[in-house]
């Protein structure tokens, strides 16, 4: 994917994310619920921590513990499948 494509990604992830937070989730084409939202959060933690090296904001244990790392990315990736079914019946 290129920059600009990632990045306009990025940019409506994170206006989804808001949403949810604002209590506004109608808004919203692929984020439903404030648990898909968080776990978009931990997952963005949990990568900044590991590839810059930062805090984890109280997540350091994804980085440490496997288990609780592979629940994560179980997470993760169960929601980016339903993403992708919510963007193609949207399309």
């Amino acid at each position: 994917m290129n920059y600009d494509a990632r990045e306009e990604s990025r940019k409506k992830i994170k206006d989804e994310v808001q949403n949810i937070e604002c209590y506004h989730p109608e808004k919203n084409k692929l984020i439903k619920e404030q648990e898909d939202a968080e776990v978009l959060l931990n997952l963005e933690y949990v990568r900044n921590a590991a590839s810059h090296g930062s805090s984890a904001r109280s997540n350091q244990n994804y980085l440490e513990d496997l288990a609780t790392f592979k629940e994560l990315f179980d997470s993760a990736s169960g929601l980016f499948e339903k993403m992708m079914k919510r963007r193609w019946f949207l399309a």
